[in-house]
């Protein structure tokens, strides 16, 4: 019964993590466009940064600009910890490994830190943008700097229809396992969640049928969001964000060379 509790609530969690990023804004601060663009290079900068500084400062950098931008707090550190928890999970390894004398690298303990940080800093100044934006301002930004409008329209629907289908996934995962008579082993459990997998697949195909026609009967396209046409209308907000974008590429190119 714990396995069972356990499996709905960690993807319950999830649906309520991608519900927080399918939030709209009644009053955005930032240029979408901008907003976009810098959340794209500082995640970049963050991930392929060397040491510590890089990281600390976009976690700094973080904490500041969702105070600015009244970002609800809760919005913003639920994603951070799960990203944080999976990033932990990953790097158990390297931790186990400097414990029992196994070399993965040369450096177990500071790679699987640095790795740690990286990761944390990076998903924190991503969901700090992005949770202001919210969900159609999100659309219009990867529209207006060059994203194409396929990869655009896949972005939308899947912040709109994954906690949908997770939900969906809960609901089966329940019912099947209601259905299991008497004391029930682990191998069980996981079988019954494995074969929900592709009654799932198919009722995300008939979903997506259905949306799409019912887009293009409404709109004779499928094209949901407008080009933004204010796309230089630069707020102290915009010119604050780029400029510490700006910084944090110098920097992060100073400490490499």
């Amino acid at each position: 019964m714990r396995q069972k509790k356990l499996t709905i609530a960690f993807i319950e969690e999830i649906a309520e993590i991608f519900e927080i990023l399918n939030y709209e804004n009644p009053k955005v601060f930032l240029n979408p466009s901008i907003a976009i663009l810098s959340a794209i290079i500082l995640t970049f900068t963050t991930s392929f940064s060397v040491g510590l500084l890089i990281p600390l400062l976009i976690m700094f950098f973080s904490l500041i600009l969702s105070a600015l931008l009244r970002t609800n707090v809760r919005r913003w550190i639920k994603p951070v910890l799960f990203i944080l928890f999976i990033t932990i999970f990953v790097s158990l390894p390297l931790f186990l490994a400097q414990i029992s004398g196994v070399n993965i690298s040369n450096k177990n303990w500071e790679d699987a830190v640095y790795l740690i940080l990286r990761s944390t800093a990076a998903a924190s100044i991503f969901i700090t943008i992005i949770a202001h934006l919210g969900w159609l301002n999100l659309l219009k930004g990867l529209r207006n700097i060059g994203i194409p409008e396929e990869i655009v329209s896949m972005t939308g629907f899947l912040i709109k229809y994954t906690p949908i289908f997770l939900r969906d996934a809960c609901r089966m995962i329940a019912a099947r396992e209601a259905r299991l008579m008497g004391k029930t082993s682990y191998k069980n459990i996981w079988l019954t969640n494995v074969s929900v997998i592709g009654d799932l697949l198919v009722r995300g195909y008939e979903r997506g049928l259905r949306l799409n026609a019912a887009l293009k009967a409404r709109s004779f396209s499928s094209n949901v969001v407008q080009r933004h046409d204010k796309l230089f209308n630069l707020s102290l907000y915009d010119l604050f964000l780029l400029f510490f974008t700006i910084i944090m590429v110098l920097t992060a190119l100073a400490v490499k060379l």
